[in-house]
């Protein structure tokens, strides 16, 4: 599911423990909320007799932490969405409509997953008239519109924008627009990745647009640079494939969020050493010596080094875990 953008698919697993009469009844119950309602969305009875609603998931963002997890607990069911968030990609599998499964525990003797009965099939089945084409997801409807119809809170799930900088941004930006166009020039050689950095070397679309968007506060930035950056960066080559395709999208959503641009500083330091001293370091000894000269601590020891790399790199990954396309 993690290869599927827009698809989001509430699960509704009902209490196991109750009497089929009983799941079908729960199950009949949301099926007519869903029939009254229209809701252009594909049905499926899980093998269990629970139900999978397939909608869309846009514009919504989904926390990491949110998606295959128990959100809604009730009585009668439990609620989860499954839907694409690249954090555990491998893991984020749907059964789809038509399969047929067995129930399977952990064999502690053998170490193995076995079959709990051997000759129990259960069968996923599609219900009703929608159809389900992976290749066009918009076609359904918001999982906004299924939560309102069901009476689900959709505050639960969804993530938040924060529009209030975080701590780095907080802070003076010690940068000039000239550093920041040498910076920016050095992008050539950057791996982009839509989720999850394989190495401090490479970097995601969350981190370096917070950056950018940091960039902001620097004097004599406007609109019309932050713009011509962006530009730049969706044509590198370093751009992964689920990098590229959640560009924009990505872009409209960290929109109001912002940090330390020295993060980027730090990246080209990282990629390109060589290019880092030869062109970044003097303009930065110089930028230092001047913010030295205008402001001096009382206590040293009060300092947080917000440019240190072990703290931008934990705070980064902290909050882009919180964070998902």
């Amino acid at each position: 599911i993690a290869d599927c953008p827009y698809l989001a698919i509430v699960d509704i697993d009902i209490d196991k423990k109750l009497s089929e009469e009983d799941r079908n009844l729960i199950r009949n119950e949301l099926l007519e909320k869903i029939y009254q309602s229209e809701l252009n969305v594909a049905l499926v009875k899980t093998g269990h007799g629970g139900l999978h609603i397939y909608c869309n998931m846009d514009p919504l963002i989904l926390f990491a932490g949110n998606s295959m997890v128990k959100k809604i607990t009730t009585v009668k069911y439990d609620v989860d969405i499954f839907t694409c968030v690249d954090y555990n990609e491998s893991k984020r599998c749907a059964v789809l409509p038509d399969s047929r499964i067995k129930d399977f525990e952990y064999d502690a003797v053998n170490k193995r997953q076995q079959p709990k009965q051997p000759n129990q099939i259960f069968k996923y089945e599609k219900l009703g008239k929608a159809e389900i084409k992976f290749d066009k997801k918009k076609d359904l409807d918001l999982i906004s519109q299924v939560f309102e119809v069901l009476g689900f809170d959709i505050e639960l799930i969804k993530y938040h924008e924060q529009p209030e900088q975080d701590v780095q941004a907080s802070q003076d930006v010690n940068m000039t627009k000239q550093k920041a166009n040498i910076l920016i020039n050095d992008f050539n050689n950057l791996i982009i990745h839509n989720y999850a950095a394989k190495s401090e070397k490479e970097t995601t679309l969350f981190k370096l647009f917070s950056s950018i968007n940091g960039m902001k506060a620097i004097a004599e930035v406007d609109q019309q640079w932050i713009n011509e950056v962006y530009n730049k960066i969706s044509q590198i080559h370093g751009l992964t494939i689920k990098a590229r395709s959640n560009f924009d999208r990505t872009r409209i959503k960290l929109a109001e969020r912002s940090c330390t641009p020295h993060y980027i500083e730090k990246l080209v330091r990282l990629t390109n050493e060589e290019y880092y001293n030869s062109e970044c370091l003097p303009t930065k000894i110089k930028e230092d010596a001047k913010s030295q000269s205008n402001s001096k601590s009382n206590n040293d020891d009060d300092i947080i080094d917000i440019n240190s790399d072990t703290f931008l790199f934990k705070q980064f990954d902290n909050l882009e875990k919180k964070f998902s396309i």
